[in-house]
């Protein structure tokens, strides 16, 4: 899996639960299993909420993008894992947006 953008670390604790709206307001928030130290998937945060979702398939090259990535990091966080936040600008938002647009669930979230 590759990286995203790097930013500045998020301290406090990460629920990454549907609706939960998050201390920084534009980031990502990077999934490790275990003590890999390569991410398994990556979750966009714009205005404090998360919209976009980027997973590694369970097999395959091909990586999922929006709905299937996020029902895929569900089911990879139910083992050990470790949540990683990081706060970007807003024009790294948009940077992200325009190279992996299949992420957003939502077109208007592609806004950087």
């Amino acid at each position: 899996m590759f990286d995203l953008p790097y930013g500045m670390p998020v301290e406090n604790e990460i629920d990454v639960s549907d609706g939960v709206i998050l201390p920084f307001e534009n980031g990502s928030i990077t999934t490790y299993l275990g003590r890999r130290s390569t991410a398994s998937g990556h979750r966009i945060v714009r205005a404090g909420r998360v919209v976009g979702w980027i997973a590694e398939p369970a097999k395959g090259k091909v990586l999922l993008c929006g709905k299937a990535a996020k029902e895929r990091l569900e089911s990879l966080e139910i083992d050990q894992h470790r949540l990683v936040a990081r706060a970007w600008t807003q024009s790294a938002l948009g940077s992200v947006a325009e190279i992996v647009p299949e992420a957003f669930e939502h077109s208007a979230d592609m806004r950087g």
